[in-house]
């Protein structure tokens, strides 16, 4: 009724004008309100310069470190904006060319009241001889939460997030050279959160949600607009592969050759299954994390949302990443440990207890995250891993890394001391790597602890073997 009002009263005062040369008037013709489109929503830039302070270089690594392949070269710390929603490191993306990088975040904030203590940030910064050097700025949104990050055809970023409006949700972010776009589109999606996306072999896109969730695919240019949970001709363009579960708690999607794998919980059982060929493998043990709320929420008959944290807390709602190479499937199961997986065959091939969540793998070696630092894995042919190198902030009273434990745990050395198991970090979200001179360069998201990077020089002998 308001603008039909602003036409009818602009339509009277040019009639007026038109009858008589005598009729004057001092109310300006309206302007018409814009249109708002309620599926796009702003990016908040910050430039390079305001980042300052929060790039490290150069932070060493404990004294006691038992081998000298891997270390500690930087750490980037949480955005000083919006300090408040306590940031918390989600994931990592390096462009091929190894001179930008990006990192997005996500308030660690569970809450009853979303709309207020919820918040997104995408940082990117220049990365020079392999270090990260120079902040380029980032992008800050308080409607959504950013989990993970996916880089399409070096144009378009696809964010995976939550809404506190609308749940689960894809976000579709423009950035050209190293211009970030200032809006966010907002595909929806079933499911409380979106928790990955990943390109698939016939050149759409692949996301999975979490609680309640499922998977689906789509292509670049789908449009922006809520799931619509009552009329299901509305959602074209997103093909739902299994219908919403309660027990899904998709984790994480991965694209390797001809086959996707998606890593999921059904609360008390981790599985991987293969989308193409609709065939699943339990892991023997649940993905298991901090014990944390579900954040769920139901829609009244207006259509509005309501966000409610469950009373009951659960282990079952972490993050967790999953790594394909060749035969071998690579989780990290959180409480359970890093655990290897025969695909073929479905089976365990070795584990340990060393609680991980985030897990990367090349050609060389598998890099696991806890929260306890990083390790780092070589192959071996029957899907058994050796240690190669590690960074950890546990350590004995003789001032030796402890190499398998728990955070938190209860431990003593062969002398009866209790050793110190107390994590420095928060939490190991994601994990990822690169090589180049010679060198591989790892990166691990820490949760609220922020990103630190890492070199590891392959061909670096261990002290014990070094003359």
């Amino acid at each position: 009724m308001k603008k039909k009002y602003l036409f009818l009263a602009g339509f009277a005062a040019m009639v007026l004008a038109a009858c008589s040369d005598d009729v004057t008037t001092d109310t300006p013709t309206p302007t018409p309100e814009p249109e708002v489109n309620e599926n796009v929503v702003p990016l908040e830039i910050f430039d390079g310069a305001s980042q300052q302070g929060r790039l490290t270089l150069s932070a060493g690594t404990r004294a006691a470190e038992k081998w000298t392949r891997l270390k500690e070269v930087a750490q980037i710390a949480p955005p000083t904006e919006y300090e408040d929603l306590d940031w918390s490191a989600t994931a990592v993306l390096i462009r091929g060319d190894h001179k930008t990088g990006f990192v997005t975040w996500h308030s660690n904030r569970q809450a009853n009241n979303p709309a207020e203590e919820w918040g997104g940030a995408l940082d990117w910064f220049d990365i020079k001889d392999n270090v990260p050097t120079e902040f380029k700025g980032v992008g800050i949104n308080k409607e959504l939460k950013f989990n993970n990050l996916f880089l399409y055809n070096n144009n378009q970023f696809f964010v995976s997030a939550t809404s506190y409006k609308t749940g689960a949700t894809i976000g579709r972010i423009g950035f050209m050279g190293a211009q970030m776009g200032k809006t966010v589109e907002c595909i929806g999606f079933p499911g409380s959160s979106v928790n990955a996306i990943a390109a698939t072999n016939d050149g759409k896109l692949i996301a999975v949600s979490g609680y309640e969730g499922t998977y689906g695919t789509f292509a670049a240019d789908v449009e922006a607009k809520p799931w619509d949970y009552e009329v299901a001709e509305n959602n074209k363009g997103i093909e739902v592969g299994t219908p919403m579960s309660e027990t899904f708690g998709g984790k994480y999607v991965v694209v390797d050759g001809t086959n996707t794998y998606i890593l999921r919980n059904n609360n008390d059982e981790g599985k991987i299954l293969n989308v193409g060929f609709e065939e699943e493998f339990g892991l023997e043990v649940p993905l298991l994390s901090a014990d944390k709320s579900a954040e769920d929420y139901w829609i009244d008959e207006d259509g509005e949302i309501h966000w409610d944290l469950s009373a009951d807390k659960k282990a079952y709602y972490g993050k967790h990443v999953l790594a394909v190479k060749g035969n071998f499937a690579y989780v990290g199961a959180g409480q359970n440990g890093l655990r290897v997986y025969d695909i073929n065959k479905g089976n365990l091939t070795w584990n340990n207890e060393t609680t991980t969540t985030g897990v990367f793998v090349d050609d060389d070696f598998v890099y696991a995250a806890s929260g306890a630092g990083l390790r780092v894995y070589k192959y071996s042919e029957d899907g058994k891993l050796e240690l190669f190198a590690f960074q950890v902030t546990a350590y004995d009273v003789k001032g030796e890394p402890v190499e398998n434990l728990v955070p938190g745990g209860e431990y003593t050395d062969e002398d009866g001391n209790k050793i110190d198991t107390t994590p420095d970090f928060h939490s190991c979200n994601f994990v990822t790597a690169y090589e180049a001179d010679g060198m591989k360069y790892i990166y691990v998201a820490f949760g609220q602890s922020g990103v630190r990077v890492y070199k590891l020089d392959p061909n670096a002998p261990a002290e014990d073997d070094a003359e």
